[in-house]
């Protein structure tokens, strides 16, 4: 299995042309990434994972890349709130390397 190295102990912020904030943070297990945009309403995150679905004009292959790259490495990718109500991507089942 491919061992992914994070260097930073910390948050990182990144600012995109949208203007809206994402940024990640360590959890016990893994690791998340978080918006403040306008999140995912309840009932579709479901399929935000499965190839085709697009909540616009995108081709829908993103997040299902994204599940697949995860489940390539063992991990669990679900999808909830973040704080500020945008979209929160969880990663969990992430062996660290010390």
């Amino acid at each position: 299995m491919p061992t992914i190295t994070f260097s930073a102990t910390s948050a990182r912020r990144l600012r995109f042309p949208t203007g809206w904030e994402r940024r990640w943070r360590w959890l016990p297990t893994g690791f998340y990434v978080a918006d403040d945009g306008p999140g995912v309403p309840a009932d579709e995150r479901d399929q935000v994972f499965e190839f085709g679905h697009s909540g616009g004009d995108g081709t829908g292959f993103g997040l299902a890349i994204v599940r697949s790259i995860a489940e390539a490495h063992d991990w669990t990718v679900s999808l909830t709130d973040s704080e500020s109500g945008g979209a929160r991507f969880e990663f969990t089942g992430v062996e660290f390397v010390e």
